[in-house]
C-alpha cells in the first residue's frame, strides 16, 4: 500500500476500495471452494448485504 501510493500507482481513494484477503471464510480448501467463496462475496456487496447478516440468516440449522 505504502510503496504504491509513494509511486503514485493508485491513490488513496482506490486503495481503500481494495478488500485483502478477497472471499469468505467457508473453509475453503479446492480451488472450486475458493472460488465460490470469492464469487459469494462479489455477490454479496453487489446485492449490498452485510455478510453478518448473510451468515446469521442460516445459523438456526
Amino acid at each position: 500500500r505504502k510503496r504504491l501510493l509513494e509511486k503514485g500507482i493508485a491513490s488513496k481513494e482506490v486503495l481503500d476500495r481494495i478488500v485483502c484477503p478477497i472471499g469468505l471464510d467457508i473453509g475453503s480448501v479446492s480451488v472450486n471452494e475458493i472460488a465460490l467463496s470469492i464469487v459469494s462475496q462479489l455477490v454479496a456487496f453487489r446485492r449490498k448485504r452485510s455478510l453478518d447478516a448473510a451468515s446469521m440468516a442460516y445459523s438456526k440449522l
